[in-house]
């Protein structure tokens, strides 16, 4: 085998506490991630040496030696000592700048992709040590679907049973750079306990009160286009939706509804306005 395919997931944040800023400046975080169908899809080729990133973004590709694609297979060749190399290409379905994870998952499935192309059959935690090096976000993606996560992204706990519900996801017309985002931040804006445990059980029981009281994100707080954010949210509710949040730093909203067929409903609504707008599910 000299090529295969990976998808590379979306996720959403069901909440998000930024509890406070470290020395190093990175973030102390508590979240429940939600892995979501919606998905890139990630080529790649083994070759004779050299790592090459391409995308069906001309936007993306102008940033591509940041790409943390590029970087996940650097480091992955780093760590197996292996002497080849790999094209990828990056089939880009997830909207970027939004907070839905994008680029992150694109560098998990490098690794996990690079794993199976090159039969190195790495550990779950040889996976994760390379993927913490990629990114904060990235080791969550390793595994996915329903998980806390907690210090800068690398402290994961699977939470079962993985949650099942169709959620609609909107990106407005504007984005959103995480770095900025985290930097601007105000130390009064960070949140002083988290609740993960308590959503998490409201999803479990299906309970729009408890669902609807901790939905929460610390960024949401902090926007520039708290204005947008809110009307994009307010036409969810307005929609039949139990909560809507804006997902990670960023600028895309979702919301979650009693039944699926609302929730379709409400999408083909809201795509008339919103040119991004995704019927999809928790996976």
């Amino acid at each position: 085998m000299n090529e295969l395919v990976e998808k590379s997931y979306a996720k959403i944040n069901l909440c998000l506490h930024v509890l406070g800023r470290l020395p190093n400046g990175y973030h102390r975080i508590s979240t429940l991630m939600q892995r979501v169908a919606l998905h890139d899809e990630v080529t790649l080729r083994a070759v004779s040496s050299g790592v090459f990133v391409g995308t069906n973004r001309a936007e993306l590709n102008r940033e591509i030696e940041n790409n943390t694609a590029k970087k996940a297979a650097e480091l992955f060749f780093e760590h197996t000592a292996i002497k080849a190399g790999v094209e990828i290409f990056l089939q880009k379905n997830i909207p970027h700048k939004a907070g839905l994870g994008g680029s992150s998952s694109n560098g998990a499935a490098v690794i996990e992709g690079l794993d199976k192309l090159f039969e190195t059959h790495l550990s779950y935690k040889d996976k994760c040590a390379l993927a913490i090096r990629v990114g904060a976000d990235v080791p969550f993606f390793i595994r996915g679907q329903t998980a806390k996560v907690e210090g800068i992204g690398e402290k994961i706990t699977p939470i079962y049973p993985a949650l099942q519900r169709e959620v609609l996801i909107i990106k407005p017309p504007f984005g959103v750079s995480t770095k900025e985002a985290y930097e601007s931040l105000r130390p009064e804006l960070f949140s002083k306990n988290s609740k993960v445990e308590e959503l998490y059980q409201g999803y479990l029981q299906n309970d729009p009160v408890t669902i609807q009281h901790y939905t929460v994100n610390t960024f949401e707080k902090n926007m520039a286009q708290k204005a947008e954010i809110a009307k994009i949210k307010e036409a969810c509710i307005e929609n039949g939706a139990i909560a809507s949040l804006m997902t990670g730093s960023g600028s895309a909203i979702f919301a979650v509804f009693a039944s699926e067929k609302m929730c379709y409903n409400a999408y083909q609504k809201m795509r008339l306005q919103y040119e991004q707008t995704f019927f999809t599910e928790f996976c």
